[in-house]
């Protein structure tokens, strides 16, 4: 990761959504991180700082907002934006 470029961290179950998304943050200058499963980023969470973090609402095992609890409990400069389809 290049320490120039802002991080942003994106997590949805919808494979469409992820892709455009990654795709619209790269074309930006963005590093951007890409997970389907809420889970996968678990493990980040407390040692990688993220500027800018997209999570999907609905997902299994849980939900936007308890990940965003999480993120925010390590990281509270994080901005994180709740996003959902429904």
């Amino acid at each position: 990761m290049s320490h120039n470029r802002p991080s942003v961290l994106v997590v949805d179950d919808e494979p469409n959504i992820l892709r455009t998304l990654g795709i619209a943050f790269e074309s930006i200058g963005f590093d951007a991180h890409l997970y389907g499963d809420p889970r996968q980023v678990l493990d980040l969470i407390p040692t990688q700082r993220f500027d800018l973090a997209f999570l999907d609402l609905k997902m299994s095992p849980f939900n936007g907002i308890e990940l965003m609890e999480r993120i925010k409990k390590a990281n509270p400069s994080t901005t994180v934006l709740i996003i959902s389809a429904h």
